[in-house]
């Protein structure tokens, strides 16, 4: 056991040699897809509350939090992950706090597909000291062939020599002093939309060149290339806005597959799929077949007893008892409430499952939906 690791979060390396370079691969943990503002019961809550998100975002690197508007948000992978989160803070941490509403986390995207470059030349007194920077980005949406970094948030920024750069303030050996400023600046843009105040993705940005005159400090370039990245975002007008979706399976009998089908498509959903109910969301695309169930050396109670428990001669189910699987993908913000949702159309007897599907970009109509519901109409 070590103690006293202050700085340390699940997924790095620990190693007994300075400078080495046997590094284990870091975990990158999947976006926060909802959120939900943390309310302290008091004002000498806050610090105490606050210091218990930064521990727990160190153990559940998929757990991050953020100040907007003078609130407190928990960002996290779905409804149950958040619940959890509260559970911990509770008992875990002590955290004297509860959760508020649950709301989806939407993203912005550049929508320029050909680079946009610009240059700024920074001419200010920076901590008391005059100083002058240069600094030139190009700045486009991420090619379909192109991946953005985990540790970016889905956006790629390349450095002057053509690499990627991380999204490290601290100097290293690779990274300079110089160099660290600029990814601090870029962090603050990327991280709020002066139009939405939703974080940026799917941007690709290229440090084209920088320059920092003799006696100025790298503060400089982190406000030169912050106020630059700034300046683009928002003179670029309004870009389009992502949304997270999920992959739903949901099994129920086949007498009650057309409201569920109504409910899922009014509610936004795609639907993919109609199947017989022998299939996960892991398995579709499987060989099995499901097999008719045989009444031999079996009780049949009569049809006048009990006539929708009745398997017809052939071996083959009542068409109304068997269950069918309906896959669809859908807007994780109408199905939030699905599971009382989905017990209501049902009767109780349909059961559904889900899992993660990335993002997409929303039509116009739905754009102005969700500015309407994050207050940026």
């Amino acid at each position: 056991m070590i103690l006293g690791l202050k700085h340390t979060r699940t997924g790095d390396t620990l190693t007994s040699i300075i400078d080495s370079k046997d590094t284990l691969k870091s975990i990158s943990p999947l976006p926060a897809t909802i959120s939900a503002s943390v309310v302290s019961q008091s004002q000498s809550d806050i610090q105490a509350v606050q210091n218990a998100l930064t521990s727990l975002s160190r153990t559940d690197p998929s757990v991050r939090w953020t100040e907007e508007d003078g609130q407190t948000l928990v960002h996290g992978l779905g409804a149950l992950h958040l619940e959890i989160v509260e559970g911990r803070l509770k008992e875990e941490f002590g955290a004297h706090c509860s959760l508020g509403k649950r709301r989806v986390s939407y993203k912005e995207c550049f929508s320029r597909t050909e680079d946009l470059v610009e240059s700024l030349h920074w001419d200010k007194d920076v901590l008391g000291k005059p100083s002058n920077a240069l600094i030139e980005l190009a700045i486009r949406q991420l090619a379909e062939d192109e991946q953005g970094s985990d540790d970016w948030d889905g956006n790629l920024v390349i450095g002057p020599n053509g690499q990627p750069l991380p999204a490290a303030t601290v100097p290293t050996g690779k990274i300079t002093l110089e160099l660290a400023a600029i990814i601090q600046g870029l962090l603050g843009p990327l991280s709020a939309s002066p139009h939405t105040g939703l974080p940026i993705t799917g941007t690709h940005i290229t440090v084209r060149s920088f320059s920092l005159s003799l006696g100025s400090p790298p503060a400089a370039l982190a406000s030169a290339s912050s106020t630059l990245l700034r300046q683009i975002f928002k003179n670029s007008g309004s870009q389009e806005i992502l949304e997270p979706f999920i992959s739903v399976k949901v099994s129920v009998p086949e007498s009650g597959m057309g409201k569920v089908v109504k409910d899922l498509t009014e509610n936004g959903g795609e639907i993919q799929e109609m199947l017989t109910d022998i299939t996960s969301l892991s398995s579709l695309g499987g060989t099995n077949e499901l097999t008719a169930f045989t009444p031999e050396g079996l009780y049949i109670p009569p049809q006048w007893i009990s006539p929708s428990a009745v398997v017809s001669t052939d071996g083959s189910q009542d068409s109304t008892r068997q269950k069918r699987s309906v896959f669809a993908f859908s807007p994780l913000s109408k199905m939030l409430d699905y599971q009382s949702r989905l017990r209501s159309i049902s009767g109780g007897q349909a059961t559904f499952e889900m899992s993660p599907a990335g993002f997409r970009r929303v039509n116009q109509e739905r754009k102005v939906e969700i500015l309407q519901e994050i207050g940026r109409a």
